[in-house]
């Protein structure tokens, strides 16, 4: 008996798990997706400005110069000649991925440095490529503020330098004289930076990388000796800004699982799936394994039976939650296409007055048709002119053929006058739209309704008289009903 009842137990802790692992695939699931749907959906390039600070560093290797002079390289900000060695530069960054991101950066400055023996001037430039490794989650919930990441960069770099020499006790005098090396090479970097946003669409970023170039020369003290070429080491801080432009949001922003909405709610579908399959598993194993486990701890029949009734009980309702979901997925679905239809058939109707202004559009299961006062009225009057009447009756057919969709008439006008006379205006104004629609008698009056509102919802705040010839209007809003 002791053997059977370990067993019983055994087989339900490995259904609990197995169901846990079950909602967790579903889980990870929606995560890749939404992922996918981020990525899509997002910007991928920002534009940027920045400053920057190169720093020479000393390389302690001795070696022969092409004069026969031997010493150490040149060290920056050493020296009373010497000063903070600048440039500025511009990037565009383009992401790759949520992690990977290159960037194509050109830069342009001045360096200089200064021994016991001489002094230089280098105008320098680079500009080159980079790629970038952010060091964050794959899959973050929440938008993302900082970003650290590894720089790998090539630059070719050019430079033209100018070195003056000091005359000294033991210094030869042929070293008394101006010299100038210019050339190009290539530069390798690996450093690290971060990224912090301050909105959606602007950023600040921050790097300090190690930089090795092919040529010593630009400090004008060559080590080159015969067909061999030297080696220069340096460093480079930079910090600046950067612009994503577009109406979406940088792919480095966003986070990888956007939290609410479709994602949300699919989540919580597969959560409900896999519950009620982890619970007509658990159901089998307590009918089977029932009488075993009722002798080991005692506990009655009956008591078992009132466990099965509360799982049919969680089943069915979760059963129904899941169909009330459904329904109302599949109402809003209906209204979206009936609303979409509806749209259509009006602006065919409407065609031969869309230059004078008329507008409509859908909106959240919802169709706006915006009828300009000059159409339908003279000014300060509520008679609906000829060319407005027509106007109206050339929808007539729709609204009549449309029987689900309420209507609601609305009259604006401007904000010239006394309020009192305004929404009085707007209320007659919204009256006498809603007589020409029911005096054919296609419409049944119990679909309309009338509404003025005066001033007071603008959809224009200019003054100047085209603004204010916006807001006098007659909005007609079809509603399903």
């Amino acid at each position: 008996m002791l053997r059977t009842s370990t067993f019983s137990y055994a087989a339900i802790v490995l259904v609990a798990v197995f169901n846990s692992f079950s909602a967790y695939a579903q889980w990870h699931k929606t995560i890749l997706s939404s992922v996918k749907r981020t990525v899509i959906d997002s910007n991928r390039v920002s534009l940027g400005i920045y400053g920057t600070h190169y720093r020479d560093l000393l390389n302690t290797r001795l070696d022969r110069q092409e004069f026969g002079y031997e010493g150490a390289d040149l060290s920056a900000l050493k020296g009373e000649n010497t000063r903070f060695d600048m440039g500025v530069g511009l990037d565009v960054l383009y992401f790759l991925s949520p992690t990977l991101s290159l960037e194509y950066s050109g830069s342009s400055g001045t360096m200089t440095g200064a021994n016991a023996v001489q002094y230089y001037e280098s105008d320098v430039r680079f500009n080159g490529l980079a790629l970038n490794l952010a060091l964050k989650r794959w899959v973050t919930i929440k938008s993302n503020k900082w970003t650290p990441y590894m720089r790998f960069g090539w630059d070719r770099a050019s430079f033209s330098t100018t070195r003056y020499f000091e005359k000294e006790p033991g210094i030869p005098s042929y070293l008394g004289t101006e010299k100038t090396l210019s050339d190009v090479v290539d530069r390798l970097s690996l450093g690290l930076g971060t990224r912090y946003h301050l909105n959606n669409h602007w950023h600040m970023f921050g790097s300090l990388q190690y930089a090795s170039m092919a040529s010593d020369a630009w400090d004008g003290f060559n080590y080159a000796y015969g067909s061999m070429r030297g080696r220069d080491d340096m460093l480079q801080a930079q910090i600046g800004l950067r612009f994503t432009p577009g109406k979406t949001t940088h792919l480095d922003r966003k986070p990888h699982v956007r939290a609410g909405g479709a994602v949300r709610d699919a989540f919580m579908d597969s959560v409900l799936k896999a519950n009620i399959s982890g619970l007509q598993h658990l159901r089998q194993h307590v009918d089977s394994l029932g009488s075993s486990t009722s002798r080991l701890l005692g506990i009655k029949q009956d008591s078992i039976n009132r466990l099965k009734d509360d799982l049919r009980r969680v089943e069915a309702d979760l059963r129904q939650k899941d169909a009330l979901l459904a329904e109302v997925e599949r109402q809003k679905q209906e209204e979206q296409a009936l609303a979409q239809s509806v749209r259509n058939d009006l602006s065919k109707a409407l065609e031969a007055y869309a230059k004078l202004g008329i507008v409509v559009k859908e909106l959240e299961g919802k169709v706006n048709i915006v009828l300009p006062s000059e159409l339908l009225f003279a000014t300060g009057s509520s008679a609906v002119n000829v060319r407005g009447k027509a106007a109206l009756l050339s929808m007539m057919p729709v609204l009549k053929e449309k029987v689900g969709m309420g209507i609601m008439v609305e009259g604006h006008t401007d904000n010239k006058g006394k309020p009192a006379a305004n929404w009085k205006l707007s209320v007659d104004r919204a009256n006498s739209v809603v007589q020409i629609l029911t005096s054919t008698g296609q419409i049944k009056p119990e679909r309309l309704v009338a509404a003025g509102r005066g001033q007071y919802r603008p959809i224009n705040t200019g003054t100047a008289p085209a603004d204010l010839a916006q807001n006098r209007r007659v909005e007609i809003i079809l509603t399903p009903q």
